[in-house]
């Protein structure tokens, strides 16, 4: 719990962990050792209460994304405690993985907070120097990260029910919209036109990952990496 009164906060400015990218407490382990008299932890850290996914199951301790998001769920519902009517809660976050976005996103949706509509996401370029790092080269990380933004609300709004083909068709405009601003766009900045949309309809359940490139498949050619409009769509 936050040593903080009820609705005294302006603002939550926050870096949550991106899913099961860095296994934070795992890694501790290994100068925990060495600390251990003086941060008063006897062996290993205890790993029970982090909010991330590990990325091996079928051991004592592993944790999935139901834990993830439960996690989440109770962190900030203490941010939602402390904060001012409709004030903000703002993070950084970074990952390719929808169902890792899905859960981060219905955990803040259920403590009480709604991603803005217009800028509610914002994208940042990763720093070159950083590319090569072993957590941006896994599977599941991109570089660079979204900053996003939650606003506290005392009534949630209800997800809307969508027709599949009409999630197709909004993905295209969405998309087309960052390709022709750009003259083409990255992965990365179709994502930020796509996300707070998708986020917001809780459609992320609904389409996943391998979906959504035969969406812009449609409409778009994809060359070094980044998206063009295609002379002729459809073909």
């Amino acid at each position: 719990k936050l040593p903080l009164p009820d609705a005294s906060a302006d603002v939550i400015i926050t870096d949550p962990p991106y899913g099961g990218n860095v296994q934070y407490m795992e890694l501790s382990d290994f100068w925990v050792v060495w600390l251990h008299e003086w941060i008063n932890v006897d062996g290993v850290t205890d790993k029970t209460n982090e909010a991330i996914t590990t990325r091996h199951r079928g051991f004592e301790g592993a944790k999935d994304l139901r834990h993830y998001r439960d996690m989440l769920y109770k962190i900030f519902k203490e941010c939602h405690r402390v904060l001012k009517p409709h004030r903000w809660m703002v993070m950084t976050f970074h990952c390719k993985e929808f169902k890792v976005w899905s859960a981060l996103h219905l955990a803040a949706h259920d403590a009480g907070f709604v991603m803005a509509e217009h800028d509610g996401m914002i994208y940042q370029p990763g720093i070159k120097n950083h590319e090569h790092t072993i957590n941006l080269r896994r599977s599941g990380s991109m570089l660079g990260d979204f900053i996003l933004s939650f606003q506290k609300v005392e009534t949630q709004p209800r997800f809307k029910q969508i027709p599949h083909a009409e999630i197709g068709r909004q993905i295209e405009r969405l998309a087309a919209e960052a390709v022709l601003h750009h003259q083409r766009a990255s992965l990365s900045l179709i994502y930020m036109k796509l996300m707070p949309w998708l986020l917001n309809n809780n459609l992320l359940d609904k389409i996943s990952e391998k979906e959504l490139v035969p969406y812009l498949a449609n409409s778009f050619e994809e060359k070094d990496g980044k998206w063009y409009l295609k002379a002729n769509p459809g073909d």
